[in-house]
C-alpha cells in the first residue's frame, strides 16, 4: 500500500523536517506530481509527500 499526502509547499516541508532533526526523512526529488519525499512516521508507515 502506498500512501501520498499533497501539500502546497513540499520542498518547505521538507527543508522544516530537516532543520527540526526528523529521522528518516528521505531526499527531495522531482516527480511528474511536483517536489517529493518520503519520510517515516512515529507509527512507522513511510508517506510520500509531494506538491508544488
Amino acid at each position: 500500500m502506498a500512501l501520498w499526502l499533497r501539500t502546497s509547499g513540499a520542498s518547505a516541508m521538507c527543508e522544516q523536517l530537516v532543520q527540526s532533526h526528523t529521522p528518516d526523512v528521505g531526499p527531495l526529488q522531482d516527480s511528474p506530481f511536483g517536489p517529493m519525499f518520503p519520510v517515516t512516521g512515529p507509527e512507522g508507515y513511510r508517506p510520500t509527500v509531494h506538491g508544488g
